[in-house]
């Protein structure tokens, strides 16, 4: 038996390595095996080798395969090749992004590995789980599987090297993960004495890279910079064409940290030279402009500089999955443009920074809570689990109820009856403590979610005081715009500071305004309303403002609720629509009008400023934040304009969902 596997296994290695230049023609014997063969073992190899070619090109395919072969094996009891399949079927769960099912398949195949004795497949079962784990962010259960893996190579197999090399390696991966960049050092210089001893130059390149990142996170840059060095020989001699542009850009990374900024532009320079078809162009490229930018600032080469940031805002604008990588980008654009004083443009990207941080805080948020409300659904299937048990069982005992009873003697019945009222009594007993369970359950869900509300609520908080720091060093960055300046007028000095003084207020009150909705578990239109009118009378503008409710509102107001998000959404649309009046639109009078509408907030802000050409206007960051708060609390937002007769902008606002709603 073991001899047909071998001769199986050396019959599709040669099929696979034929040649990869004719891969149709390689998938075309595998199918002609797979249909044709009478030998089951061989079938079931070639139906494998087929599902997994599948998995990652056409998963539907792949699952028919899977699920005729699995049933073939299950069918005629061929152990080797289900334990196999059911391997093949963790990484088809896995790819298509569905982690439970992925994970009991990886455990289900390592249980038949063992038990019938597979070790090939069980030490691949290892080495999946291990990798699923580290996909997922479970670095120390990834870390635990990586380690027996490497003692399961270890202990059975005599061709060692290789494989111990890959294992060091990716325990030393998963270090640098947990930040234990003394240990990762540890493990990959255990592969690359490996790899050298082997002569595997691509791979040994790659250990250099490791060891370079390991050390620029440690700030022994000299190291790092030595060992970087070293992968971009050894990628140069294994003519890995990718890799030395891609370890150009870490060692541009590592000079520029030691301000090397001559030698860092050269590096990022050799980087930008990547060919398009290299993966994820579109974000090394821009990352990379990132990058040179904040070496033309610090060399005050800022012509490049302004170049670069027109050819970033290219690739952003013709790929929005840059956005979340942009942070770095807008930062070093702000300071490129302070610093050849053009405060406008800064502004702008400024504004863009800003943009950035609220739409990453509110997914970040939206993720904390969609976790929150995976566990509470996983709770409530327990408990549904639980049910269809308590059920299950009360139609196994009526069956047997039953068979007794057509069955049974007189005597026999009357050992049924005694049987059945001890049944019924055990019924009862069981009943009443799954529904002491099922209520200490509920219990308990509640008593988890509320500490996690708190939690994220005690999050948003920190996040919000880091976010100030962020927002200070602009202000630190102006300070010492002013303080290097060799010929400055005390009138611009003056000026400055007065742009700080305002932009720090106004940084303060906003993060006062968020703090007062977080504070809250959900907030009531009056609270709202009385935000308002202190926001109204700090700004000193009384005389223009006329705020409207109608009847309905100041009936309803102590019971119109939000939660504190969309309590501050909310107020920040009616906030920045103010303040557009009061500094863009010269108005002399702004109205706020509140009004219930349908299960509707209604809320209107009206001016009779200079107005604006809908038709010609370009959507700047104003209009833009205005619409995405509307889109993020689901509701419909108005603007209408014309030159000289003012501005209008309508908010309705859907009081459907549990917390925003009206309580009667």
């Amino acid at each position: 038996m073991n001899k047909l596997k071998i001769l199986i296994s050396i019959f599709l290695f040669f099929i696979l390595s034929y040649s990869y230049a004719q891969k149709k023609e390689v998938i075309d014997s595998l199918w002609k095996v797979y249909k044709t063969s009478k030998n089951d073992s061989l079938k079931l190899k070639s139906a494998n080798y087929l599902a997994f070619h599948y998995i990652f090109k056409t998963p539907i395919r792949a699952d028919s395969i899977l699920t005729a072969s699995t049933s073939f094996a299950q069918k005629n009891k061929l152990n080797f090749g289900l334990t196999e399949l059911t391997n093949t079927r963790g990484i088809y769960y896995d790819v298509l992004g569905q982690k439970d099912s992925s994970k009991v398949y990886f455990q289900h195949a390592l249980k038949r590995s063992r038990d019938f004795n597979y070790p090939n497949i069980e030490v691949m079962c290892i080495n999946n789980l291990g990798m699923f784990c580290w996909n997922n962010g479970e670095f120390k259960e990834a870390l635990n599987y990586f380690y027996q893996t490497l003692e399961f190579i270890e202990e059975h197999d005599s061709h060692t090297d290789r494989k111990q090399s890959i294992s060091y390696n990716n325990i030393g991966l998963i270090y640098q993960e947990l930040n234990q960049y003394n240990k990762a050092i540890e493990y990959h210089n255990k592969a690359l004495k490996i790899r050298l001893e082997d002569d595997r130059t691509k791979d040994i390149a790659g250990s250099y890279n490791n060891l370079a990142i390991c050390y620029q996170n440690l700030n022994q840059l000299i190291e790092a910079e030595k060992y970087i060095n070293l992968a971009i020989d050894y990628a140069k001699q294994a003519d890995q064409t990718k890799m030395v542009f891609q370890f150009h850009e870490t060692l541009g990374n590592i000079l520029n940290l030691q301000q090397k900024f001559k030698e860092a532009e050269e590096a990022y320079l050799v980087a930008m030279q990547m060919p398009e078809d290299y993966k994820n162009f579109n974000r090394e490229k821009f990352l990379l402009l990132s990058n040179l930018i904040d070496v033309y600032n610090n060399t005050n080469q800022f012509d490049k500089a302004k170049q670069a940031i027109n050819e970033a805002d290219i690739l952003i604008r013709q790929d929005s999955t840059l956005y979340n990588f942009s942070e770095s980008f807008y930062i070093n654009s702000v300071k490129t443009y302070y610093a050849i004083r053009e405060p406008a443009k800064a502004e702008v990207y400024f504004d863009a920074y800003i943009g950035l941080k609220d739409s990453l805080f509110s997914k970040e948020n939206a993720k904390a809570l969609a976790n929150i409300e995976a566990k509470l659904k996983t709770k409530e299937k327990e408990a549904e689990l639980a049910q269809a048990k308590s059920e299950l069982l009360e139609k196994e005992l009526k069956v047997r109820r039953q068979n007794l009873f057509i069955y049974g003697s007189i005597s026999a019945l009357i050992i049924l009856i005694l049987l059945l009222y001890f049944i019924i009594q055990s019924s009862q007993l069981k009943n009443k403590k799954l529904l002491k369970e099922a209520e200490l359950n509920a219990a308990l869900v509640k008593i988890e979610l509320k500490n996690e509300l708190e939690e994220q609520r005690l999050r948003i908080s920190r996040d919000l005081h880091d976010n100030i720091g962020s927002q200070l060093t602009f202000v630190i960055s102006s300070l010492q715009y002013i303080q290097y300046q060799k010929e400055i007028k005390l009138e611009d000095i003056k000026k400055r500071l007065e742009q700080i003084g305002s932009f720090t207020q106004q940084t303060i009150q906003e993060l006062r305004d968020t703090i007062w909705a977080m504070n809250k578990e959900e907030l009531i239109l009056s609270d709202l309303i009385n935000r308002l009118d202190t926001f109204i009378n700090q700004l000193n503008i009384q005389e223009v403002m006329q705020t409207s409710i109608t009847d309905k509102v100041e009936a309803k107001k102590e019971t119109v609720y939000f939660t504190a998000i969309e309590g501050i959404q909310i107020y920040r649309v009616i906030q920045e629509s103010i303040n557009n009046a009061v500094k863009h639109a010269d108005a002399k009078v702004i109205k706020i009008k509140f009004d219930l509408i349908s299960n509707q907030l209604k809320i209107q802000i009206i001016d009779n400023g200079v107005g604006f050409d809908m038709d010609k206007v370009s959507y700047g960051n104003g209009l833009n934040n205005l619409e995405k708060r509307a889109q993020r609390l689901q509701s419909k937002l108005e603007i209408k304009s014309e030159i000289a007769k003012g501005t209008s902008i309508k908010l309705l606002f859907p009081l459907k969902n549990k917390k925003s709603t009206i309580k009667q």
